[in-house]
């Protein structure tokens, strides 16, 4: 019967840690993700290039020392 009683315990330690888990993730998904702002980057060959993301959608982005401004870019 003991070994009955540890069986249960565990069990509901268990359940009670899932449901936490479950709620503080989803309280983490409730944040908004913002990427307006200036952002650096290193690819594979170790070239830097920005990109700024505006409020209003534009991004703009450096490419080989290149500025490519998205208000003004228009591909044809």
């Amino acid at each position: 019967m003991n070994f009955y009683l540890k069986i249960k315990r565990t069990f509901l330690k268990s359940v009670i840690a899932f449901i936490l888990i479950i709620g503080f993730q989803a309280k983490a998904q409730k944040s908004q993700f913002n990427i307006v702002g200036n952002w650096e980057s290193i690819d594979y060959w170790k070239s830097k290039g920005k990109a700024g993301f505006t409020k209003d959608g534009y991004v703009s982005i450096t490419i080989n020392g290149e500025e490519i401004d998205g208000k003004n870019f228009i591909i044809h």
